[in-house]
């Protein structure tokens, strides 16, 4: 547990649609990117750039609830466009982004995540 890791997981959870980069996090953390990077990992079991994307894709999904389409629920989460979505939905899920539709506010690909079940991250997560 280090409480600057839980301030970057709060930063990144709570301001996703900023897309703030790791070095924005870094800096409001009072850590260099590569110790956060390191820290982060080790706290965790993740890497912070994976979970940046697997936040905003669980942004997207919870967007989706709420009505918006594919594309303006990416776009509020913080993708730059629904390819850029599209692509890091492939290559984290292995699945086709309309399964995020269907699968209802957050796709099983993405509940059975190793990112969102690591056991220390779930506790800073408090999911």
């Amino acid at each position: 547990y280090d409480e600057r890791v839980e301030l970057a997981v709060s930063l990144i959870k709570d301001h996703s649609e900023l897309n703030m980069s790791v070095a924005e996090i870094a800096a409001k953390v009072s850590l260099s990117i590569p110790r956060l990077i390191q820290l982060f990992k080790q706290v965790t079991g993740t890497p912070i750039r994976r979970f940046r994307l697997w936040q905003r894709i669980f942004v997207t999904a919870e967007k989706l609830s709420t009505g918006l389409s594919l594309t303006d629920a990416a776009m509020e989460a913080g993708f730059s466009d629904y390819a850029h979505f599209s692509r890091t939905y492939r290559e984290l899920s292995g699945g086709n982004p309309s399964d995020a539709r269907k699968d209802g506010p957050l796709p099983a690909s993405i509940q059975n995540s190793y990112c969102y079940n690591s056991a220390s991250l779930s506790k800073i997560l408090r999911f």
